[in-house]
């Protein structure tokens, strides 16, 4: 059996295939502060499988390395997701001093960014900077666009059918652990050279 994603507590002779969810994370963290990000949010859904600690760990290390503020809400994926995670982007930009950035991990987290944005009167990106983990292209038709990592899902089908095939086959010196690297489409949401309220360009 291969396993699509890897699962929450792995063993030595469990095979899998998954998005590197860190990298990803971090490609959009870099992004970010080359934009001139300082207070980078993130929205964290809750639920059993790898992906929540596996983003927590990523974001939080990489905050530590760059000295500055991990600043993370958790929100429930169920049932309502949607205002789950509006709410929790809420408290996010309620705070004081407020994030300049804000990160979801969910392919409806811009959505979700952009509406709690509106409401608190935040211009996207000139008050804050709004980024998502997710491979959908509409987000190439929201206003703004938004800026994306995808974790090319389609990429680590293709890996996990190519494993299995190997494992059938018994090829000697197979990997059975595979890691898929995201890629990267900035958008306007996070473009430079803006004036935040915290006045750094």
């Amino acid at each position: 059996m291969i396993s699509e994603g890897r699962p929450p507590q792995p063993r030595r002779c469990d095979a899998w295939v998954d998005a590197d969810h860190e990298s990803g994370l971090r490609l959009l963290l870099d992004h970010l502060a080359q934009s001139g990000a300082r207070r980078i949010g993130l929205s964290l859904p809750l639920h059993d499988d790898a992906y929540p600690p596996l983003t927590a760990h990523a974001y939080r290390s990489w905050c530590d390395e760059h000295r500055m503020p991990a600043l993370v809400e958790e929100h429930a994926s169920l049932p309502d997701y949607f205002t789950s995670e509006q709410n929790a982007v809420s408290r996010l930009l309620d705070r004081d001093p407020t994030p300049d950035a804000v990160i979801g991990v969910y392919s409806d987290s811009g959505h979700n960014i952009l509406a709690a944005a509106r409401q608190h009167g935040l211009r996207v990106p000139r008050d804050l900077l709004v980024a998502c983990v997710t491979g959908d292209p509409d987000y190439a038709g929201t206003a703004p666009p938004v800026t994306t990592v995808s974790l090319r899902p389609d990429q680590v089908g293709t890996e996990a059918v190519d494993l299995l095939v190997a494992l059938i086959n018994a090829r000697s010196g197979v990997e059975r652990r595979r890691l898929v690297q995201p890629v990267l489409l900035p958008r306007r949401s996070t473009r430079c050279g803006v004036r935040r309220r915290n006045g750094t360009p």
